[in-house]
């Protein structure tokens, strides 16, 4: 059996996500990694099961985009 593996910025990219997103769902233990020096590799079919159930967080305002005063 072949795994497709991709790079944390592909899979960023796949899922529409920054790497940093990501790298905190590695290190929260919600995706697998396998790290080769300073890279990691996530398997693409794992990838696409585990974002299923990964809900990004809601992004945050910056500062052109305010809360709406109440």
């Amino acid at each position: 059996m072949h795994q497709e593996l991709l790079t944390s910025r592909e899979a960023a990219a796949l899922l529409g996500v920054t790497t940093q997103t990501i790298y905190n769902w590695i290190f929260k233990g919600e995706l697998r990694a396998i790290r080769r020096g300073n890279m990691h590799f996530l398997d693409q079919a794992e990838l696409m099961s585990a974002a299923a159930s990964i809900t990004p967080r809601r992004p945050r305002l910056g500062a052109k985009e305010k809360a709406p005063n109440r």
